[in-house]
């Protein structure tokens, strides 16, 4: 793992601990490895919100 992923994952721990159930968040505890999973489902939120955003952008113009 380089450290771009490991600076992704850390960031991302405390909004992952608002958005997933605490017993998720405790199975992946300490499982760095095991960040692509929670990668892909944050980039799939993400495709959601920006496929959104586009369409009030343009709304918008």
């Amino acid at each position: 793992m380089n450290q771009q992923q490991i600076i992704f994952f850390a960031l991302w721990s405390d909004i992952l601990r608002e958005l997933l159930p605490s017993s998720l968040l405790e199975e992946f505890s300490g499982k760095e490895n095991e960040y692509l999973w929670i990668k892909e489902a944050l980039t799939e939120i993400e495709l959601i919100v920006d496929s959104t955003s586009a369409g009030y952008i343009q709304a918008k113009k």
